[in-house]
């Protein structure tokens, strides 16, 4: 970000700003940020933060540097055929939730048709070219979240990023399902989608070999 000021008036008129205004300018989105609220470091870092990336940032080889050094490292992602319908269908409302959570969420969009990404996807557990949507925080040891709906809809971004900021997730664990006999022998079976109630009982001292 280039950081500049003016003494003008007529420059500043010509920027439609005002006396003590503070405006991002940038080439993308609506061209252009105005800054709102008490001028103090705290809130001019975080309206930089928020604004000096596109709303929405399409993963790729050339946005990766930008993605991870970002201020934001609470990411939702949403993956799909970007040449869809059914992208297209969400791009509109993703934008808006991009736009809502500013500085505090990077919303970000990954191509599933693309072979480049496939580690991504990979990485995720999907598979195909349906639209998913997870959310990964960088800085919570990589916690990933899964929408329990199987099927993306703007209802759903809303409800999933809304239920993620007021806390209501638990983190998602990649588990083999749970055997039907699990539970017959002396020697327990466990995965992951049964660890947490059996091995960390209250009350019980379990030994578990991994």
């Amino acid at each position: 970000v280039f950081f500049a000021y003016t003494l003008t008036e007529a420059v500043t008129t010509a920027a439609g700003s005002k006396s003590g205004g503070v405006v991002l300018f940038k080439q993308f989105d609506d061209l252009r940020a105005d800054f709102e609220g008490e001028l103090t470091s705290d809130d001019l870092l975080e309206f930089v933060n928020g604004n000096e990336l596109p709303w929405v940032m399409e993963f790729g080889a050339d946005t990766q540097k930008a993605i991870f050094g970002g201020a934001a490292q609470e990411h939702v992602l949403l993956f799909a055929d970007l040449k869809s319908d059914s992208f297209t269908a969400l791009k509109e409302c993703y934008t808006a939730e991009a736009k809502e959570r500013l500085g505090k969420l990077m919303l970000i969009t990954v191509d599933s048709t693309k072979s480049e990404n496939a580690n991504v996807l990979q990485y995720f557990n999907i598979e195909g070219d349906d639209v998913n949507l997870r959310i990964i925080n960088l800085s919570e040891d990589m916690k990933k979240f899964v929408p329990a709906e199987p099927t993306i809809t703007c209802d759903v971004i809303k409800s999933f990023i809304g239920s993620y900021i007021n806390g209501e997730l638990s983190a998602h664990l990649n588990s083999e399902e749970i055997p039907e006999d699990w539970d017959k022998e002396d020697v327990k079976v466990l995965v992951g989608k049964n660890f947490h109630s059996v091995a960390m009982e209250e009350g019980k001292t379990v030994f578990v070999e991994f």
